[in-house]
């Protein structure tokens, strides 16, 4: 039950930071033109893995709210990223569930 607590807020702020973070990147880019000479690694990165890459590894390594408004800064389209990184929140909460319960059923029998 609180792995499904814990998919559903994550998919909700996720939700949200979309929605929010891509009319703030719309104002920005009005505010600012940017240039396109040197884009550097991240770009080199997410040119070669894109939203799918983001979206599987985002929950794990940086959070699946900052993944979120990485992917939005970086021009992902809105519902694909939510779609993406959705499937992430669910593939690491199974994941890290799965080896808790493991974990602290190995420990109980240890010490037993």
């Amino acid at each position: 039950m609180n792995a499904i607590a814990s998919i559903t807020g994550a998919i909700i702020g996720v939700v949200l930071v979309a929605s929010v973070g891509s009319r703030l990147r719309e104002w920005l880019l009005k505010k600012k033109k940017r240039k396109d000479k040197d884009k550097g690694k991240i770009y080199d990165v997410w040119n070669k893995y894109g939203v799918v890459g983001l979206g599987l590894l985002a929950p794990i390594l940086t959070g699946a709210l900052f993944g979120t408004a990485i992917g939005i800064s970086l021009g992902a389209r809105k519902i694909s990223l939510v779609i993406w990184m959705s499937i992430g929140i669910i593939i690491w909460t199974i994941i890290l569930v799965t080896l808790a319960s493991l974990g602290v059923t190995g420990f109980l029998s240890i010490y037993k």
